[in-house]
């Protein structure tokens, strides 16, 4: 007979933890304008182009390289690997930024419908991109 209680209780944390979710703010393109500055502007080029890294992709046609459509968690899960040093992306010219991963987890929706926590520097960094598409 006790169990309800329990029951009731779990269910209202669940609530609380989704609203807190909804509630957390989204990083903006300006923060991920300032990190990108920070992070990535040396080689990639002020504005996402003609960066001073020879082999620097010009991050401003990412989407019409994808067939006219951002590729979000292709893009998401890159930026989370070049903090982290994961597999390829370790291998490459990158540098890895451990600093993009403190802080805070923020949800993020994946155009396949799933979603996942990803710091919410990488998802600034990645709305500033996809600010930028031309």
């Amino acid at each position: 007979m006790r169990a309800a209680p329990f029951f009731g209780g779990a269910t209202a944390l669940c609530a609380l933890a989704a609203v807190i979710v909804a509630c957390t703010p989204r990083p903006s393109a300006q923060a991920g304008h300032t990190l990108y500055e920070d992070y990535c502007a040396a080689c990639h080029g002020p504005g996402g182009q003609d960066g001073a890294h020879p082999d620097a992709p010009d991050l401003t046609r990412l989407s019409a390289r994808n067939d006219g459509e951002f590729p979000t968690g292709l893009l998401l899960a890159r930026l989370e690997g070049y903090g982290q040093g994961l597999h390829e992306i370790a291998a490459s010219d990158m540098p890895r930024y451990a600093l993009l991963m403190d802080g805070r987890l923020t949800r993020v929706d994946l155009p396949d419908g799933r979603h996942t926590q990803v710091p919410v520097k990488v998802v600034a960094i990645n709305r500033y991109l996809e600010s930028i598409q031309r």
